[in-house]
């Protein structure tokens, strides 16, 4: 994907690398949602605890329809996950749904602001 992986520093001086999710990140993304609080998880589409959903989607990745972008420490933890959902075809093609969630330990770093616009809009309207 052109433009990635993209180097960034949080608002605390710690050090992250945004790229677009691998098959490879399966178990890190894994393990990421397995972290997460109850109260973060709980409105999210899918049970990201289920390591069969987490495995579809590194098996299914398909990043015109939809785009996860992860934050990643130097050590290689995922911090972050954002993803633009899409629509290939239609009248709505146009028109996507940013999703974007962050370990507890660093939201209100600045993760979810450096996330957001590193992934493509284009025109799309969110």
């Amino acid at each position: 994907m052109e433009g990635y992986p993209k180097h960034v520093s949080l608002n605390n001086e710690v050090k992250l690398t945004l790229r677009p999710m691998e098959k490879a990140d399966a178990q890190a993304l894994l393990g990421f949602f397995n972290a997460l609080p109850l109260e973060d998880r709980q409105f999210l589409k899918d049970d990201v605890c289920d390591p069969k959903v987490i495995q579809r989607w590194a098996d299914n990745l398909d990043y015109e329809s939809v785009l996860p972008v992860l934050a990643v420490t130097e050590a290689g933890r995922v911090v972050g996950d954002a993803t633009l959902h899409t629509q290939k075809h239609g009248w709505s093609r146009h028109v996507g749904e940013i999703r974007c969630v962050v370990a507890k330990d660093f939201q209100r770093t600045g993760i979810g602001t450096l996330l957001g616009p590193q992934l493509p809009y284009g025109t799309i309207a969110v």
